[in-house]
């Protein structure tokens, strides 16, 4: 490595910690964390959830990629609902597969469910799902969500809101929502939300949603690494899994990932 990429490494990692720190710092500081790997983790979601073939392959990609994966022990797996919010998931009947126990369950809301009229009902189901969890030997996680493209006060909102019923309810919470931040700061070049049609006139003309949340192939990627670095508390970077991706960009995502964990939960 030359002395010029050097220092503009250098010089990224100072302006991501700057950014990535003061924003952290505006947040609330989560309680828990992780003291070891987890290997069995079922998430329950909706389409922020399931699009581009499921969060869940994707990092069970990752995980093979960086020879973790442990026959008859590692599994992952997707239970979803289109358009779900947290009141509609009924997951007990999911909790233990074959007399066996996940080592975690990951739920994860509607869009803007924590922040808006339906707030309190979203925190008294997640508890509910966490007692849940728990009474089957478990443990719960909060999947924090994304605030939509370009609006980032949506992102800060949701965080705040995530960290906030994570430390109440004594459960993880995996900061998918600030490396979409970080992402979107740092590397605008990368699409990471794909837009949903809303019509399709007669002769072909296709419009648009004004509001753009669905992850594109790059944001459910980065979620993967997200998840990754959190349950295995190592980077992602440098694992040959691209999801077809250009390996720059994903290398790009890989650390993004790495670097908002390792400062989200310090």
């Amino acid at each position: 490595m030359n002395q010029r990429v050097r220092k503009n490494r250098l010089l990224y990692m100072i302006l991501f910690l700057l950014v990535s720190t003061k924003v952290c710092a505006e947040l609330p500081k989560p309680e828990v964390k992780l003291d070891k790997p987890v290997h069995r983790v079922l998430f329950v979601g909706n389409s922020f959830s399931y699009y581009n073939n499921g969060v869940q392959n994707h990092l069970n990609s990752l995980v093979k990629a960086a020879g973790l994966r442990e026959k008859g022990k590692t599994r992952f797996r997707l239970s979803t609902l289109s358009g779900g919010g947290l009141y509609e998931q009924q997951i007990s009947h999911l909790l233990k597969p074959q007399n066996r126990v996940w080592d975690m369950v990951v739920v994860q809301g509607h869009s803007q469910e924590p922040i808006n009229q339906h707030a309190a009902a979203f925190a008294s189901n997640a508890k509910r799902l966490t007692n849940d969890i728990r009474e089957s030997g478990a443990k719960a996680a909060l999947f924090m969500t994304w605030g939509y493209e370009n609006q980032p006060e949506m992102g800060e909102a949701l965080a705040k809101a995530y960290i906030e019923l994570a430390n109440q309810l004594d459960v993880l919470v995996v900061p998918v929502g600030l490396a979409f931040s970080a992402a979107e700061n740092n590397y605008p070049d990368i699409r990471l939300f794909v837009p949903d049609i809303k019509a399709i006139g007669p002769q072909g003309k296709t419009t648009f949603l004004k509001s753009v949340k669905h992850p594109s192939k790059a944001g459910t990627y980065l979620a993967a690494c997200v998840f990754f670095s959190t349950f295995y508390q190592r980077s992602a970077e440098g694992l040959p899994y691209h999801a077809g991706m250009d390996p720059k960009q994903a290398n790009k995502l890989q650390k993004t990932a790495w670097d908002v964990v390792q400062n989200f939960y310090q």
